[in-house]
């Protein structure tokens, strides 16, 4: 991922019935000619055991403040207790 250095964006991220808002960090114009540049970023979102069913989700990401974001990959991973 990167965005805006200069206008580090805010973003929404919505799952299921939650919604958790991150500010990112601030990162470099250059990802936008160069995907390579892009920095990795990683947001945690903990969801209590059942919170998701099995079945199809939708994720909504909005930037509610701020500028542009580059990504190319979602995971959504079940951690280890």
């Amino acid at each position: 991922m990167s965005q805006n250095g200069w206008t580090p964006p805010k973003l929404r991220v919505e799952l299921g019935t939650r919604t958790s808002e991150f500010t990112l960090p601030g990162g470099s114009d250059e990802a936008l000619t160069e995907p390579r540049a892009a920095r990795p970023c990683v947001l945690h979102m903990p969801f209590a055991p059942g919170e998701l069913c099995a079945g199809d989700h939708e994720i909504v990401l909005t930037i509610i403040e701020g500028s542009w974001i580059v990504f190319d990959g979602i995971e959504l991973v079940e951690l280890a207790e």
